[in-house]
């Protein structure tokens, strides 16, 4: 397999990655904003958001890898070339 196959598989796992990542970052359910509320940072609902916000941030670092490889897959051949 080459580097050009390789960086362009990798686009492809990446990007699915971080659609799941999103996916699951978009269903995240959050409680009701008035029952238990508590604003010392703890409680139901801060800790879905912070759920939501890892898994957006995981979906976040796989388009990053994602972008990053497709770039990379189109800028070494002509490197490769010169």
């Amino acid at each position: 397999m080459k580097l050009y196959d390789l960086l362009q598989f990798s686009v492809c796992i990446f990007s699915i990655l971080a659609a799941g990542f999103w996916l699951r970052s978009a269903t995240t359910t959050l409680p009701n904003l008035t029952k238990n509320l508590s604003w010392d940072g703890t409680g139901p609902f801060p800790d879905a958001l912070k759920s939501q916000s890892r898994w957006s941030a995981a979906g976040a670092t796989c388009a990053g890898m994602a972008a990053l490889s497709q770039s990379l897959a189109v800028v070494l051949p002509y490197l490769q070339s010169n």
